[in-house]
């Protein structure tokens, strides 16, 4: 009986799912379908392939990237939240603060992605990249740690650590 009512309710949402997704489209968030194209050849006085030898353009995220592309009550409640494209925190515990910030990138193959670049007395120290579609990407400074999210409202980020050694995602 347990079994029978597992399939039965399983094979309702799968009808579900599949009904709400071949009818009304579902509007989705607007991080999922701005576009952040890569387009300055500079940054900071560095070129693309000085973060990445593969890429021919990048650029940081900016809020007027955001602001051209989204509603008003959109971007106001983005700017009221705590997030931002880039954050000044000592991670290393040396006592020289990093600066950390987002961007998107296009390389040689046409491939798209994000990046998360850091910066140490001006220098760029450490670049982390992820070949994706989406194109948006921000930071969060909470409980002395940098949360990288793809998104506004999700829970999923991942931390930006020091391991004695070099940057890395937890």
């Amino acid at each position: 009986m347990k079994v029978s009512a597992y399939i039965a309710a399983s094979l309702f949402l799968l009808t579900v799912s599949v009904g709400c997704s071949a009818g009304a489209k579902a509007q989705l968030p607007w991080w999922q379908t701005i576009k952040l194209e890569p387009a300055v050849m500079v940054l900071d006085n560095l070129e693309p392939y000085d973060f990445n030898s593969d890429w021919v353009y990048a650029s940081f995220i900016s809020h007027s990237d955001i602001k051209a592309q989204i509603g008003e009550a959109d971007y106001q409640a983005f700017i009221e939240a705590p997030f931002s494209f880039g954050k000044v925190i000592d991670l290393n515990g040396n006592g020289e603060d990093e600066a950390v910030r987002v961007g998107v990138y296009r390389d040689k193959d046409q491939g798209k992605g994000i990046f998360l670049a850091i910066f140490e007395e001006g220098r760029l120290v450490h670049v982390i990249d992820k070949s994706s579609s989406q194109d948006f990407s921000v930071l969060q400074l909470k409980n002395n740690e940098v949360r990288w999210y793809r998104c506004t409202t999700c829970s999923e980020y991942r931390k930006l650590v020091w391991d004695g050694s070099s940057y890395i995602l937890e």
